[in-house]
């Protein structure tokens, strides 16, 4: 509907700007034969040119500067086509660049006064005819700049309006993740409560096997109902932390994909020197093999950021009931090059992770064995069957 109604506005206005042309040239040349002047071959071709000037004005939006050019020779012959050229003027100045407008302004300007100083009128006419028509023009032009500054600011305005609605939009789904993992966090306690129900009543079975029927049932009813909620606040965490469902199909990383980044990380020629000392990966537990490979991934991202011409050295071993995972690379001696500023935000959201997974971080600068600074990352990650 609304290019209908631009396209019926346009005809409108074509239709009232060439017709008012046209009828401003039947005027021209009926005042002039009153005045005298004669119906010959010179009065027909200037109503004619006149005419053909007039009706090229139905294209002044897609060629304004081209049919006010094309006028300057029909007003160095008659001034017949005087309408025609303010329509033309102005559509130069409310479609085009100010040095367009003011270069069209002043050459017809020009045109003008020599066409009236070689017209076979008094001085005093040619005088009124000069400072009308150059007051016309220049009213003209400077109206068409307030158009095209006008349109100017409106596209200026939709376009921020339009960048605001998305910085809203954006900024409502960082509150609505915000909110997810909030509440996640909470139903992830309870969720906790409930696992820990499940497993202090079924301990509880295991070391009173003398307990009586009543208490059996009574114990086993508890266990149902905790997992069952349990179940139940399980599919809640996942309903909330699903976003789009974007994430939801990729495969998680394990432990044993390791390898495999690390061999990304020299073939993009960073030097990483990597052992690994935990045994039988396939029995490392999935979460903790998560968590290790993130913690991995955030200390070879580190490294390249801050040190990328350093040699990383990363150590996986297990340690007692724990998994140990140390990362360290010297200090550049000075600013690196390609090496980019950091805002310590994987570092914080690598911390939060192994916080979840009841491990603890600990990082920093501290002398190497060569007795230069070093950046050491060093994680404890508990092995939870």
């Amino acid at each position: 509907m609304t290019e209908s109604r631009r396209s019926a506005r346009d005809i409108t206005a074509d239709v009232i700007v060439v017709g008012v042309s046209l009828f401003i040239v039947l005027l021209a040349a009926l005042d002039a034969h009153a005045s005298g002047l004669a119906i010959d071959a010179r009065f027909i071709f200037a109503v004619v040119i006149s005419v053909l000037g007039c009706l090229a004005l139905l294209w002044r939006r897609t060629w304004p500067v081209h049919i006010a050019v094309g006028l300057i020779p029909v007003a160095l012959v008659t001034d017949f086509a005087g309408m025609a050229t303010v329509f033309a003027v102005f559509a130069v100045a409310a479609r085009r660049s100010i040095r367009a407008t003011a270069w069209v302004t002043a050459v017809h300007v020009a045109v003008v006064v020599t066409y009236y100083l070689r017209a076979d009128i008094v001085q005093e006419e040619q005088i009124a005819y000069i400072v009308f028509s150059v007051i016309v023009i220049l009213l003209v032009a400077g109206w068409g700049r307030w158009v095209h500054n006008r349109r100017r600011h409106l596209a200026e305005l939709r376009e921020q309006a339009r960048h605001t609605t998305e910085l809203a939009a954006s900024e409502a789904e960082r509150v609505r993740s915000l909110e997810r993992e909030r509440i996640a966090r909470e139903m992830h306690d309870s969720l906790a409560h409930r696992i820990s129900m499940v497993g202090l009543h079924a301990g509880a079975l295991e070391v009173r096997p003398d307990a009586s029927p009543e208490e059996v049932t009574k114990a086993a009813a508890i266990i149902r109902t905790s997992a069952r909620q349990a179940l139940d606040d399980l599919r809640e965490i996942l309903g909330v932390l699903r976003d789009n469902g974007e994430d939801t199909q990729r495969p998680q990383p394990e432990i044993a994909e390791l390898t495999r980044l690390v061999d990304d990380s020299r073939s993009a020629g960073h030097q990483v020197l990597y052992s690994e000392r935990i045994g039988n990966s396939d029995a490392v537990p999935e979460s903790l093999g998560r968590t290790v490979y993130r913690v991995v991934q955030e200390g070879l991202t580190n490294a390249r950021k801050h040190a990328p011409r350093e040699t990383v050295t990363v150590t996986l071993e297990r340690d007692g009931d724990d998994v140990h995972v140390h990362i360290h690379n010297p200090l550049p001696a000075g600013p690196a090059a390609g090496a980019a500023p950091g805002t310590r935000q994987g570092l914080i959201g690598m911390e939060e992770r192994v916080g979840l997974a009841g491990g603890t971080v600990r990082s920093g600068i501290r002398r190497g064995a060569s007795g230069d600074p070093e950046f050491h990352l060093e994680v404890w990650i508990p092995w939870r069957q």
